[in-house]
């Protein structure tokens, strides 16, 4: 193989595919490349190393890939931790790594790969690549970062490296180095045999990227409504071809909005509902543009939801003018009434919140909570987070489509210092009105997370975790009884877990 490309996403609930590796791994394969995948990646040892190593590495092998964004430290040993006890500070500090192992491991295994490839080059890709670049000094073994979608640059890097070409710099920017990747309506992921899916597994679908709307606090990618949308008649080709090759009918949809427009909505109810077959999928929606549009709630069931997260982030009225979405109590209860009337269990919901909004004083971050702890009448889970702002370097615009509150955080009354901790220095926001600080609203909430109604009164598998539940051979029924208190979910879950990755290594090796 001329790349090989390891990837996982450990330390969610459940186990799934991450869409990015699998995107290059398309775009490499359709320039003529030959790829090999690697899923499981926090199951390695030495003998899979080496195995894989005697069976895809050879002299040909020019580059090595890591899919960074969605690996975290977890290991499979810490199964019961991260499913159930792990508290908001610990979870966060697992994701703050490019990879599962630690870099002494990694140099080892990249020693044995350049033993076999001698003219092997590692990149590393993924979110993090352009967010935590500090972090790249513990990994002197890298020899390029790849920052933004690489659906382009890979292709080119990969080119210039078959021509024993060195590249002019360490980190790369897709984004300013690279022409955009104007082909995207009518791309897709192009899976392979030596993928080595599963019978009936939920794969990422990406239907669309970016987001029509600019929420203060956020730094998505932004764009005009109706961009960046895949062309129905190329959906609908991808979603035949993987159901005739693999039997594959369930999806993880990782557009940032599912319902970003009425017309994109009905797009997507066309053409899966005209299918010879039935698709499911899990996926992220706007809760408010319900109101605006009804029949949305129709059209996102009758197109095969089984699970949605809606960005609800806040219930504080006041707090609606500087985010940019409905944030008004009564009106949210109303519409996630309607909602339930309608789907019942048969769609589990979920949402975020976040605690440190503008003018947020310890007061209000109680009545937040204290409502959230409540809201199982209304949705199966949620996930509570404090306001990260994060830096703002002009000069990874390209890369990051910074927050109206990250480029001028005092104009939202915030006050931004570092404080030291366990892992180095970490943000510390103080809201200038009020004193809130974030130290405070991170110790609110582990407050709450021990609270026996957390525990058992939110479900562990909403949004894309159902879509991930699933792929370990958990039924509906099951999820409906995903609360972290429950050990048999959680036994049922591990023992399933291990068996899926002992699967998936008997055809890799």
């Amino acid at each position: 193989m001329e790349v090989i490309l390891f990837t996982e996403c450990n330390g969610s609930p459940g186990w799934g595919r991450d869409a990015g590796c699998y995107m290059i791994a398309s775009q490499l394969r359709k320039s003529g490349f030959t790829v090999q995948t690697i899923d499981f990646f926090s199951f390695m040892n030495d003998y899979k190393m080496d195995c894989i190593i005697n069976n895809f590495f050879t002299s040909a092998t020019i580059a090595v890939g890591f899919s960074s964004t969605h690996f975290s430290s977890y290991l499979p040993k810490d199964f019961d931790g991260w499913m159930s006890s792990a508290k908001r500070t610990e979870k966060n500090n697992a994701w703050n790594t490019y990879f599962p192992f630690a870099s002494e491991e990694m140099q080892a295994y990249i020693d044995k790969m350049k033993k076999k490839s001698p003219n092997l080059k590692v990149i590393v890709g993924g979110q993090k690549v352009v967010q935590k670049r500090k972090l790249q000094d513990n990994y002197l073994f890298v020899d390029y970062w790849v920052e933004g979608m690489a659906d382009k640059s890979i292709v080119a890097i990969c080119q210039d490296l078959i021509k024993g070409q060195q590249l002019p710099k360490k980190r790369i920017s897709s984004e300013k180095d690279y022409p955009p990747f104007e082909e995207f309506s009518e791309s897709s992921i192009l899976w392979e045999k030596n993928d080595f899916l599963f019978e009936k597994e939920a794969l990422p679908l990406e239907i669309a990227r970016g987001c029509p709307f600019a929420c203060s606090f956020c730094d998505y990618k932004k764009k005009k409504n109706g961009e960046l949308i895949k062309k129905p008649e190329f959906l609908e080709k991808e979603l035949i071809r993987n159901y005739e090759l693999f039997g594959i009918n369930h999806y993880m949809i990782t557009d940032f909005l599912v319902n970003e427009s009425l017309e994109k909505t009905e797009m997507v109810y066309n053409v899966f509902s005209k299918l010879p077959f039935k698709v499911e999928w899990s996926g992220f929606a706007r809760l408010d543009l319900i109101e605006k549009y009804p029949k949305m709630i129709d059209l996102l069931a009758q197109s095969g939801a089984k699970s949605i997260m809606w960005g609800i982030e806040s219930v504080r009225k006041e707090v609606s003018r500087y985010v940019g979405k409905v944030c008004d109590q009564e009106r949210i209860e109303r519409l996630l009434v309607t909602i339930k009337s309608a789907w019942g269990d048969s769609i589990v919901t979920g949402s975020g919140f976040i605690i440190g909004l503008p003018k947020e004083t310890e007061e209000t971050a109680k009545a937040q909570l204290d409502w959230i702890l409540q809201c199982n009448k209304y949705l199966h889970g949620y996930e509570v987070t404090p306001l990260f702002i994060g830096g703002y370097t002009p000069s990874k615009s390209a890369s990051i489509d910074y927050s109206k509150i990250q480029k001028t955080p005092e104009k939202f009354g915030y006050e931004i210092s570092m404080i030291s901790g366990v892992n180095g220095f970490s943000e510390e926001w103080t809201i200038g009105e009020t004193g809130f600080t974030k130290s405070k609203a991170i110790t609110m909430i582990e407050d709450y997370q021990n609270l026996p109604k957390w525990e058992n009164g939110r479900l562990i598998g909403t949004y894309h975790n159902y879509s991930r539940l699933r792929n370990l051979d958990l039924t509906h029924e099951d999820i409906l009884q995903s609360f972290a208190g429950n050990t048999e979910f959680i036994n049922k879950t591990r023992t399933n877990y291990y068996e899926k990755s002992h699967r998936y290594f008997s055809h890799l090796i």
